[in-house]
Order: structure tokens, then sequence, then C-alpha cells
């Protein structure tokens, strides 16, 4: 359900971004305002811009979003202060602490628009460290700092 929730909401944003894409090109004079003449095949080339758009809606959710473990030695009592810290300083805020779980949103009201409130990163606790699960982009970048954090406990 939630993989069907991500790519509706996908949708309707790669929708809104071609339409501001061609208002932007109308107002600076670079397509008609026609769209008989902005396409070539006119009205005939929405429902076609519609599937690509939602094509592509349907597979950014496999790609955007994903899983990293992370190695981190240390009793669960060290580690959590110094995770939150990370996040802290990387906009993330501390949502929940629900057994092994831990929850952080973007901290940022901005920045959770513009990821269209899919901004929460999942950390639980599993052998040998932390499974981080979100956004790609945001899971490697805490991925590298919370690596950075393990290279500085070990020297």
């Amino acid at each position: 359900m939630k993989y069907l929730v991500r790519a509706l909401k996908y949708f309707v944003y790669f929708c809104v971004l071609v339409v501001l894409l061609i208002y932007i090109l109308r107002l600076t004079g670079f397509v008609s305002g026609s769209v008989e003449e902005m396409f070539v095949n006119g009205y005939d080339s929405i429902p076609i811009m519609l599937l690509i758009v939602a094509a592509f809606a349907a597979v950014y959710p496999l790609v955007g979003f994903g899983t990293r473990n992370v190695r981190l030695t240390g009793s669960e009592e060290e580690l959590e202060p110094e995770i939150d810290k990370i996040f802290r300083e990387k906009g993330y805020l501390k949502l929940k602490k629900e057994g092994d779980t831990i929850i952080y949103r973007k901290n940022s009201g901005f920045a959770r628009i513009a990821k269209m409130w899919e901004d929460r990163i999942t950390v639980k606790r599993v052998f040998g460290g932390y499974s981080l699960e979100g956004l790609t982009k945001d899971v490697v970048r805490l991925d590298s700092a919370l690596l950075h954090l393990q290279e500085s406990r070990e020297q």
C-alpha cells in the first residue's frame, strides 16, 4: 500500500513539474500558447505524456527509496546519543522510539514539502549495527556520517 501511495504522490508531483515547465516555456516565448502548435500531435500528445509520467512515477519508488546497514559497534546506550546528534546536525528531528526502532523526520517544513512528506528515516537496531530505511539520497548521506562516527570511535 505504501508503494502505491508513493507512486501516486510522484505521479502528481511529476505532472505538476511538467505543467510548470511548459508554462515557463510559454511565458518566456520558447513555445506558442496553443496546445495544437506546442505539440506535434496536439491534444493527442497529452495522454502519451501522462503515460510517460505514470511510468516514471511507478518506477521512482523502487529507485528512490532503500535500506542500508551501518556497522556500529558499542552498546545502544552509548550509540543513541551520538546517532541523535548526527541526525540533528543533518536536519532531522526524532519523532519516536519503539523498542529497537527510532523514527526521524526532516525538521524544516520546506524540506518536508519538497520531499512530499516522504522524509522519514527509520533506524532499526540489527546484528552488528543499524539499518537505515528511507529516501536513498538521505540514507546514503546519513550512512556516510555514521561511518565517520564509527571510524572516530575506533581511533
